[in-house]
């Protein structure tokens, strides 16, 4: 018997527009050193059933449960996994670019436990919107997260699964439902995780009017804020060598959005001593634009 070196673990919940063309476009990627788990989280269209046409796939398992939310549905699928690595999608997105492949092959040269990669967020018609950019260094996905960013997307992930267990790190169904993302992956890196970046598009998002990371808004902000004063609080010093790699000379205008909005949380939470810190160290065009912002909002 073929040992099985990763899982695919794919939650979904009324998904049925999608979910056939995310699955054939997993098993186009896959070979028999793969697996594929499936959570239905209570769906109340016909995702049940589509996804049902795949139960003779030796390589799906299809798994079940009353609607928990994604956590919840995403830990059951890590549970019942068999890879030595867990890869992580989304219902409604697709991999491209021999994902999987190229994500085994650089988690395993590099002896790491976390991997992403480079995205493309597609509308709902398949449309290719936006090629963001994702940071490429410890102290760069920092600076995202204290700024309230995950800085990819969930769905491009692939960790250790001996790594999560033995740390007893899975995605939080109660505190931060709004943030799981978010708290997982800096859960992965309070333990000591080592991170890396496959530096092409592996991964095509989707954004639209259900996403799953568009629902419950409000709760996902305060949520990501809890966790992204805590990373300011215990990782500073990553955060500002972030800023110093991601806003050079040659690079002032990068990201500006999220630097402009960590300064103004610093200000108005009374955070001066971090606030004089950040300011001290960007070049004086940047620091201008940071306070014509402050002061028009």
């Amino acid at each position: 018997m073929n040992e099985i070196l990763c899982s695919i673990i794919i939650p979904v919940y009324n998904a049925e527009r999608y979910i056939e063309r995310t699955i054939d476009s997993v098993l186009e990627l896959i070979d028999k050193r793969f697996e594929i788990v499936i959570v239905d989280d209570g769906s109340t269209d016909r995702s049940l059933s589509l996804i049902n046409k795949y139960a003779d796939q030796p390589c799906i398992k299809i798994l079940k449960q009353k609607n928990k939310g994604v956590s919840a549905a995403s830990n059951l699928a890590i549970r019942n996994a068999s890879g030595r690595y867990v890869a992580k999608m989304d219902a409604d997105d697709y991999p491209v670019n021999n994902r999987f492949i190229k994500q085994l092959n650089k988690i395993q040269d590099e002896g790491c436990e976390f991997c992403y990669g480079y995205m493309e967020v597609i509308d709902e018609n398949d449309h290719i919107m936006s090629r963001p950019f994702v940071p490429g260094s410890t102290d760069c996905m920092i600076f995202y997260w204290a700024a309230g960013s995950l800085g990819f997307a969930n769905g491009s992930t692939m960790f250790s699964r001996s790594f999560i267990t033995e740390n007893n790190i899975y995605y939080d169904e109660v505190e931060f439902k709004g943030a799981e993302d978010l708290k997982f992956a800096y859960d992965c890196f309070s333990k000591a995780a080592k991170f890396t970046v496959v530096n092409e598009v592996i991964y095509q998002y989707r954004e639209h009017s259900v996403s799953l990371s568009k629902t419950n808004r409000i709760s996902q902000t305060k949520d990501t804020l809890l966790i992204a004063d805590s990373i300011l609080d215990s990782y500073f010093e990553n955060v500002t060598n972030g800023i110093l790699t991601l806003f050079d000379k040659k690079n002032s205008h990068a990201n500006f959005r999220l630097l402009a909005s960590l300064i103004k949380r610093l200000f108005l939470v009374g955070e001066y001593r971090k606030f004089l810190t950040v300011i001290s160290i960007l070049n004086f065009r940047l620091v201008i634009m940071i306070f014509k912002v402050l002061i028009n909002k």
